[in-house]
């Protein structure tokens, strides 16, 4: 005689961990589609012109930025936005140049030692280069 075996039937199939997580997925996906409204991102091209007359329209924005930060003792944000006002034609005048020439230096070293160690990388002088 044979002895069927019962199938274990849907609510066993409900308390295993597999179908538990697909279930709480497929009602996640569902909540997140229903309430999604995708907007793609709008980029709004202008000219050298529109561009350069923004950005010295921000100049006083900052300036203000750094003397509030000055005034509340905010030291951090306040070399921030020095950076920010730094005006690189003044660079190329102050002290016969030697400002420019410092930075034109370490901005140098800074392109090679990046080049150099994404060689050291990616080259295959510390690592093997996979073969695909």
């Amino acid at each position: 005689m044979e002895i069927k075996k019962k199938s274990p039937g849907i609510s066993a199939a409900w308390k295993k961990d597999d179908w538990m997580a697909i279930w709480i997925g497929f009602i996640i996906l569902a909540v997140f589609i229903a309430g999604l409204t995708f907007k793609p991102p709008s980029f709004k091209w202008m000219s050298d012109i529109t561009f350069t007359n923004r950005a010295k329209g921000m100049v006083s924005k900052v300036e203000s930025l750094s003397k509030d930060a000055r005034i509340k003792g905010e030291s951090a944000l306040a070399e921030r936005t020095s950076a920010l006002d730094t005006r690189f034609k003044e660079l190329f005048t102050m002290g016969r140049g030697k400002p420019a020439t410092a930075f034109l230096i370490a901005q140098g070293f800074n392109i090679g030692w990046t080049l150099l160690i994404a060689f050291l990388i990616f080259g295959g002088v510390l690592f093997a280069v996979p073969n695909y």
